[in-house]
């Protein structure tokens, strides 16, 4: 039994290390953030599989659009804390945050069930 024990263990450490090679994820402060996301077209399948696109625009106004919905228009910026924030003034999106993560790969979204969403259009 204890050998089976230590088995499992070594699979999840080696499962770990295998993620862990990669690289770990690292959180972008506010110049880095407005950097990655000023100007650009940020794509990723969102929480129900559906396609969003959001436009940062340079003036701060951002369009949102998920599937084939009308898309919604506000305001956004980029905080302190490495996440950043939508204000939605036209649409039915939610006003929302979302933390940035910078990856080997590119970047990905921190979903609330603190998994990573990889994100195209910012590299």
């Amino acid at each position: 039994m204890h050998h089976a024990r230590t088995a499992l263990m070594f699979a999840a450490c080696t499962a770990f290390a295998c993620l862990a090679q990669a690289g770990e994820p690292a959180k972008l402060d506010k110049a880095d953030l407005e950097k990655a996301l000023t100007g650009k077209s940020m794509n990723y399948a969102n929480i129900n599989g559906s396609s969003a696109t959001v436009i940062f625009e340079k003036e701060g106004r951002v369009t949102y659009k998920t599937g084939n919905s009308k898309a919604s228009v506000g305001t956004w910026q980029a905080g302190e804390d490495g996440r950043y924030c939508i204000k939605i003034t036209s649409g039915k999106a939610d006003d929302h945050c979302r933390r940035l993560w910078k990856t080997d790969t590119g970047y990905a979204l921190g979903s609330s069930s603190g998994e990573l969403v990889p994100v195209s259009g910012l590299d």
